[in-house]
């Protein structure tokens, strides 16, 4: 089991933060960046969006019915 600097070591991630809830567990940045740098998003932005649909649909939402949905729905 790695801990978050041998995690940070071992792959080259530029900054990774672990959440529960609403509690930073873990926050760490390389390459010479730190939290008030900015990065680009897009792949984070994808990552959530997939984590709170699939909590939607676990959830049983009324407004999210399928994986398959066109985004134009809830906009």
């Amino acid at each position: 089991e790695l801990g978050l600097d041998a995690f940070m070591d071992a792959n080259q991630n530029t900054g990774l933060l672990v959440l529960k809830g609403d509690t930073i567990l873990g926050e760490r940045y390389q390459y010479g960046r730190g939290e008030g740098d900015r990065f680009s998003s897009a792949s984070v932005a994808k990552t959530v969006l997939g984590m709170l649909i699939g909590i939607a649909l676990h959830e049983k939402k009324k407004n999210v019915l399928s994986i398959f949905e066109n985004i134009n729905n809830f906009c």
